[in-house]
Order: C-alpha cells, then structure tokens, then sequence
C-alpha cells in the first residue's frame, strides 16, 4: 500500500462514526490507543472508549504498529506520524477531548506539540513515574498539557499534584468493568479467597509462599502463567476465568487484591504500585458480585470502606482468618453492597462520575445507544 493509500484508510478510520451519522457533527473526541494484536489489558481502554460514544463522543483511535525491528520501526514512525497529523485537526479545534494515557512515547511526543482546542482531560491508566522516578519529567510535560487529569486513586491525585502544580485532579475511584455477566447464587457463609489474574511469580508471589495451614479457608485461583506445582496446600489453581461465562457456581467467598513478593506486606514493584493503583481485577470482582479483601494500604482501601464492599487487611493471612470469622449477617451485607456497585461497574457509572466532574461530559449527555456487552 502506498503512503497516499495508507494515509487516506488511516483518516477514514479516524473519521468513522460507530453509532451514525449525527455524531459527525461531534467536536468532542475520546483518544485511545489499540494495540495490535488486542490484549486482555485492553479491556480497560475499551470500556473508557465506550463510556465516552455513550456521552457523545468521537472515537479517534491509534494504532500501535510494530516496532520489532529496526525497517519496521522506521515504517511504523511514519505510518504514526500519518495518524497523528489527521487527528491534530480535530483536536485543536475541539470543544471537548478525553486521551487515554499512555498513549506510547511517539504519540505523547507529538501530543505535546500539538494545540488543544475545548476543555481536555486526560485518564491514567498507568503512571510511569510511580515505577521508574526517571520518567517524572517526562510524564509531568504531557500531562501538563491537559485542563484535567483522572487518576485512579486519591494516593495518586496527591503525586500527580506535587509533580504537575497547577493542575486540576479528579479521583475515578474504580474503573468499570462494561458487560452483563450472569447472575451468580450465593452462599449463606464464604468458604474461600479468589485470586483472578497474573499468577507469575513476580506479579503472585505472595501466593507461593503463603501459609494456608491455620486456616480452612480455600485458596481458589483463576488466571495464566501459574507454576501450579509450586503452589502451597490449600492454594489450587483452576485454570483461566472467562467473564462472559464464569465457571464459579456460586460466590462463596472473597477476591482478594494483593500483588507482589510477600504475603504479609505490600513488596516489590508490583506491590508498592498498589499503594496507587486501581487495579481492573477489582473491578471484575465487584462485576461478578464478589466482595472483597484488600490490602489497608491499597489505594481502593478507602473505596471498600466507602460503600461497605470487604475488608481491609494487613495481610493475606489475615485474609484467611476474616473469611473464616466473618458472621453470616455481614455476609449478606456486604453481598448487598457489592450488588449496588456491581450496577455502577458495569453500567460505566464511575466514569461518567469522573467525566463530569472533570467538567467533558454533562450529567445528563447519557446516550443510550452506548450500551455494550463484553
């Protein structure tokens, strides 16, 4: 395909209109980045993308081309670089856009130099410098570029201040989990903690090295790259967690949030980024009407307290205790709490929340038609 070519699909793809042809008019603009080929990471992005055609916006999406090699690194810079001048356009004279951060270092680049037209807010998926302090810089001039910054977690509001002074913050809270997943039955006692998600052992491993002994409380683990052999008594692995159909039976205990190295403390990178971040599985959890166990320094600790979802724990251990002791009364309450807030979740409330108070969206721009299964 010649440039020419590739430019003019890259264009008719920025400019389609999903939901018909009164949105063309639309000056209000939701960015995200798609990765090629799609990830379960991608689940997030999606759902945002979604929440925001439902209030009115026009999707413009980026591709993520591949950068394998050093020839295709070059022609993927171009075919960018091609995407980013057609929707430069759009922004600068836009009354409204939301940009799903990260968007990649050539695009953030780019994004930087480019004028802003409306009020612009940007979503964080993932802040960088909480990871690698390096980035600070770097991260500060792109999201110093926006009106508004979504951060997960208050924890995170407060870094996003101290190193972009100036800008307004607003707190998601947690993200949603877009869908209907089938009704679950539950049970009049939990028996057991669920573990969905990354099971290797630099993200889990906490779960390879946990004492399940004292306790009768079941370990019950969902999600790929488990060194199933390695695993503890009392801790089984039942393989990959499909939300569309999960096979669980019943909601008979607990998803626990935990990550990194250690089963008594917060450790590590993938620990200590939990002290911010609003982790998806959290979200799923709460989808499929599950409460939960988290962490009391996690970011989303404050969230659970909020509306009643869980417990908060100072270690997994603990966990196993609270699942053991907790009293069939506050059982069924925080089962009723989870069932207020899985609607929320899966009805994209949290964002829209997040939306208008970041001043992009009007409360009651709600556009049916952005109704979205898994």
């Amino acid at each position: 395909m010649t440039v020419r070519r590739e430019k003019q699909s890259i264009v008719r793809g920025l400019s389609q209109d999903t939901d018909g042809a009164d949105r063309a008019t639309s000056r209000r603009y939701v960015v995200t980045r798609l990765d090629q080929p799609p990830l379960a990471s991608a689940k997030a992005p999606a759902d945002v993308r979604d929440v925001c055609i439902s209030h009115g916006m026009t999707p413009i999406d980026l591709y993520d081309f591949d950068r394998s090699s050093k020839s295709t690194s070059v022609w993927a810079a171009g075919r960018s670089l091609i995407q980013l001048v057609a929707c430069a356009g759009r922004l600068a004279t836009a009354t409204g856009a939301v940009v799903q951060y990260p968007l990649g270092r050539f695009n953030e680049f780019a994004l930087r130099l480019m004028k802003m037209g409306g009020r612009s807010a940007c979503l964080v998926h993932d802040l960088e410098m909480l990871r690698r302090p390096d980035l600070a810089r770097r991260e500060a001039r792109t999201l110093g570029r926006f009106d508004v910054v979504i951060a997960h977690s208050e924890a995170m509001a407060t870094v996003i201040r101290a190193e972009v002074p100036g800008v307004s913050v607003v707190v998601l809270e947690a993200f949603d989990f877009l869908g209907s997943p089938p009704p679950l039955e539950r049970t009049v006692a939990p028996t057991c903690l669920y573990v969905f998600g990354n099971l290797s052992r630099d993200k889990a491993g906490y779960l390879y090295e946990i004492d399940t002994s004292p306790s009768s409380a079941a370990v019950e683990i969902y999600g790929p790259n488990c060194d199933s052999e390695l695993l503890p008594p009392g801790v089984r692995w039942n393989g990959l967690l499909d939300p569309r159909q999960p096979d669980l039976g019943a909601v008979k205990g607990f998803g626990l949030v935990w990550d990194g190295e250690s089963s008594t403390t917060l450790a590590g990178p993938f620990g200590d980024y939990l002290k911010y971040n609003a982790p998806h599985k959290f979200s799923l959890y709460l989808a499929l009407g599950i409460p939960v166990v988290v962490p009391a320094a996690a970011a989303v600790a404050p969230v659970v307290e909020r509306y009643g979802l869980g417990a908060c724990v100072n270690s997994v251990e603990e966990a196993a205790r609270f699942v053991e002791t907790c009293p069939e009364s506050d059982w069924k309450r925080m089962l009723d709490a989870v069932d207020e807030v899985r609607r929320r979740v899966t009805t994209g409330e949290f964002l829209a929340s997040a939306l208008t108070r970041a001043g992009v969206v009007d409360a009651d721009a709600r556009d049916s038609r952005g109704e979205c299964e898994y």
